[in-house]
């Protein structure tokens, strides 16, 4: 099954630089009408500016994933711009390069209320929307840190495990409904859901947190915008199918550590 993306309306958390600006862009070209999100205004109206003036359709606004109230008002504001709410990327996240000793109080609160929490907040209006129209894709931008423990990211490790997990709960949820309904003699839902977790990406945040990676093991953000588009085109493959799809591409995809056996979950990483 293959979705058509043109005309669908989209959230991107943290759309304002690195891989969630790649993801509006990508979006936008594919036809999306895109809600740029991101706690930095001034960011988010640039990505949107510049979707504009290459003929697509974007809003900024500014939010705080963080913040439940924010959120709501993100949401059912964007659905009300849109006239529906299609797509939700959980974008948005904080990250602390520290071993747990060195990981304060207010850090350990900082990386789980963007990550984790704020999946949550989105996650949970989305669906509310969601749910009445029948249809809607919830994707999260995890973390090979979900499957694997890392240096100097004990909170941040956490945190996208944690996102990982909701994610299993979302695509449980969906089908929960969707049994209800049938039970009940009501039409069922196209609701899906995937994590896409990254190896190390070319973005601002490695070199301002300090990370030294060579340039060819690390995916660029249009790559990681690519594999979100591929995601949404096609909601019901998993990542056994798009593993097949990128054998001719320069980076591998698939499972990743002891989730292999949710296909929801969908790892992408350099050769």
């Amino acid at each position: 099954m293959i979705t058509e993306l043109k005309g669908k309306s989209a959230i991107v958390t943290g759309g304002g630089s690195g891989i969630g600006k790649a993801i509006c862009l990508a979006l936008a070209q594919a036809g999306v009408r895109v809600t740029v999100a991101d706690m930095r205004l001034e960011s988010a109206t640039e990505v949107a500016k510049e979707i504009v003036a290459g003929g697509g359709e974007a809003v900024a606004v500014a939010c705080n994933v963080s913040d439940s109230e924010q959120v709501t008002q993100m949401v059912t504001g964007a659905a009300k711009q849109w006239g529906a709410l299609d797509i939700l990327i959980n974008n948005a996240g904080a990250y602390r390069v520290k071993r747990l000793l060195d990981t304060t109080d207010q850090d350990w609160e900082i990386v789980m209320k963007s990550l984790a929490y704020g999946t949550f907040y989105c996650s949970r209006e989305a669906w509310r929307i969601m749910r009445e129209q029948t249809g809607g894709h919830i994707l999260q931008i995890g973390s090979q840190a979900a499957g694997w423990p890392g240096e100097n990211e004990v909170a941040y490790g956490v945190a996208k495990t944690a996102q990982l997990k909701f994610t299993l709960h979302l695509d449980f949820e969906f089908k929960l409904e969707n049994r209800i309904r049938a039970k009940e003699g009501k039409p069922t839902g196209a609701y899906y859901t995937h994590i896409l977790c990254p190896g190390a990406v070319d973005t601002p945040l490695n070199a301002a947190v300090g990370r030294v990676i060579p340039q060819d093991k690390m995916l660029q953000p249009s790559e990681v915008a690519g594999m979100v588009t591929e995601i949404l085109r096609h909601p019901a493959q998993g990542w056994q199918e798009f593993a097949e799809q990128a054998k001719a591409q320069t980076y591998r995809v698939g499972e990743i550590g002891m989730f292999a056996q949710y296909p929801q979950v969908v790892r992408v990483w350099r050769e």
